[in-house]
């Protein structure tokens, strides 16, 4: 919806009806003892959900845009039905949902300069996440798991997340020919989300889980006629796997501090009419590192990352 020349406002609106039954039994076996249990279940409820956009095109090389947006996650039958000692969800988990509200500035400068610049607030609701727990005598499914840990997929209580996004290229041999570029690019995000509700009291100013500090991304992209190359920098920044914030790793692993990492790869493509190819080498300083810990297969514990590898693509266009 364009209001004047330079105004432009884009509103949104979406309904979901959303409609969850099951009817059946599943077994287990407990203490050498198979029960089947019977189940039968439906869940039903709608939705409403909007949206606001308005952008500014009224001064050279940029525009100012600004968004608003809710959120919303359902819980279906795969939340509420998990075989996995590792795992237990709570009987009571419910929707969350939340809201989204970003401001930044975007553009060309100097015909060479590509920017994207923003600030972000994000807010959830009843977020669902995990926490630390332990199997008692009477609540281990064998004697083998009494006093394990494990975790306990809950409604853990509201958060909020504040940061900002920066997004930088530079063409450098754009002025100088057409033969050949030189791009340098910069993605970086600096975000802090934390739990400012919850019913656990040692949860009110935690971290929220699986959500780094700093995300940086930096890269050199050189391109001759029809031969490309790209050079990429990653780093990500410590995170916690739960929202207790656990550093020191429990004894199965499920539970502790992600450190940080970084990762080198490099990508070539050559491109000629009807032919392509393709070749690259990922993780090219060979670094160790892992980006999650698995509850299940092919865990449970930490997952570790791929060491250097390499790939070649040959495609033919006919």
């Amino acid at each position: 919806m364009r209001i004047n020349d330079c105004i432009s406002i884009t509103p949104g609106f979406r309904y979901d009806r959303i409609e969850t039954e099951s009817d059946g039994f599943f077994h287990a076996l407990v203490n050498d003892s198979l029960y089947y249990t019977n189940n039968q279940k439906k869940l039903e409820r709608g939705i409403f959900l909007s949206g606001l956009g308005a952008s500014y095109k009224c001064f050279v090389g940029g525009e100012v845009y600004a968004n608003f947006s809710q959120n919303y996650r359902a819980i279906n039958f795969n939340d509420m039905q998990v075989i996995n000692s590792n795992v237990v969800i709570d009987p009571d988990l419910e929707d969350e949902k939340g809201f989204n509200i970003d401001l930044g500035l975007r553009g060309l400068a100097w015909g060479i300069l590509e920017y994207d610049l923003s600030v972000f607030y994000l807010n959830y609701s009843n977020r669902i996440g995990y926490l630390l727990s332990y199997y008692n005598e009477s609540s281990a499914p064998t004697p083998d798991l009494v006093w394990k840990s494990y975790r306990l997929s809950t409604n853990i209580g509201d958060s909020k997340t504040l940061g900002i996004e920066s997004y930088l290229s530079l063409n450098v041999f754009k002025s100088l020919n057409e033969i050949q570029a030189l791009n340098v690019f910069w993605n970086t995000s600096l975000q802090k989300g934390t739990y400012v509700r919850s019913d656990e009291s040692s949860i009110l100013g935690n971290r929220v889980e699986y959500n780094p500090d700093m995300n940086l991304k930096f890269g050199l992209q050189y391109q001759y006629k029809s031969f490309t190359s790209t050079l990429l920098y990653s780093y990500i920044s410590r995170q916690f796997s739960d929202a207790q914030n656990t550093i020191s790793p429990t004894q199965n692993a499920l539970f502790g501090e992600i450190p940080s990492y970084s990762v080198v790869d490099l990508s070539t493509k050559y491109e000629k009419e009807r032919i392509v190819i393709e070749a690259g080498i990922n993780n090219l300083l060979n670094r160790s590192y892992f980006t999650r810990r698995a509850s299940g297969y092919p865990g449970p514990g930490i997952i570790p990352s791929d060491k250097r590898n390499y790939y070649l693509c040959l495609q033919i266009k006919i």
